[in-house]
């Protein structure tokens, strides 16, 4: 069993807050309980981020912003390494959006590691994975991302750029497939995907992450999702997203055991 660990502690800058996360952790590993960090960085929209790092990026202060992203790395990994078992250390690394309007008219969009930074995405990825192991090479990092192995995909997207993270020598033990699955649970097509992902990303293993779904007959779908990925070689875990009534980001989620 695993329990993620994703409280904000940044909100005010220069006091960051570890306490929640810290009872946490403790929490569960005093009941054998393993903890997957979620997340060292999030690589999407500036509104996910606090809003003091906001005014880095719209300002262009990329030598600043560059600091704020090595002290998160420092500060998180130092202080969990040896309790967290895993960390997803970029999350949706493909899908970062910043309003074009915000920063630069003439620019697509790009994620939140690249807005504080101003540096290509495959060159600050690489600086967190690298910088990351330099402190902890232990913990098994994650590459998680959404649109994988769902009803819509963005495969062309993430396969190439993880597959170049790896040839930079980066540190990538897990592909994470997040599984948004909304009411589209079809086992054949999940097969199919799972198979493209394990043959064009050889030797790493894959989790199911993030898995909700919605929609009626929600013991089926649980059942159609873990007995395709377990009975897959390449298939390390499973973890579910919404698996409490009480907490439900959708209104419409039935991926609940309790």
């Amino acid at each position: 069993m695993y329990c993620t660990l994703g409280p904000s502690v940044q909100y005010i800058e220069g006091a960051d807050n570890y306490a929640p996360g810290d009872f946490l952790v403790d929490w569960c590993l005093e009941r054998d309980i393993k903890v997957r960090g979620h997340n060292l960085f999030w690589n999407q929209s500036l509104k996910w981020v606090p809003k003091w790092m906001k005014s880095i990026a719209y300002g262009k202060d990329y030598v600043k912003g560059q600091q704020v992203v090595d002290d998160r790395i420092q500060g998180a990994i130092t202080r969990y390494k040896g309790k967290c078992s895993h960390w997803d250390i970029i999350n949706e690394l493909i899908h970062g959006q910043v309003p074009i309007d915000t920063l630069n008219p003439n620019s697509p969009k790009i994620g939140s590691l690249k807005a504080l930074t101003g540096r290509e995405d495959l060159d600050i990825f690489t600086h967190v994975l690298k910088e990351a192991e330099k402190i902890d090479n232990q913990a098994k990092y994650c590459l998680n991302e959404y649109n994988l192995i769902s009803k819509w995909s963005d495969r062309d997207k993430y396969i190439p750029m993880v597959n170049n993270l790896i040839k930079k020598g980066c540190k990538i033990d897990i592909i994470g497939c997040e599984g948004h699955f909304g009411d589209y649970v079809v086992k054949s097509d999940l097969l199919a995907k799972i198979n493209k992902i394990a043959s064009s990303i050889p030797d790493k293993e894959i989790w199911l992450t993030e898995v909700d779904f919605e929609g009626d007959d929600p013991a089926r779908k649980l059942e159609v999702l873990m007995t395709t990925a377990f009975a897959h070689e390449r298939i390390g875990g499973f973890s579910l997203w919404c698996w409490w009534g009480g907490r439900k980001w959708r209104p419409k989620i039935s991926s609940l055991l309790v």
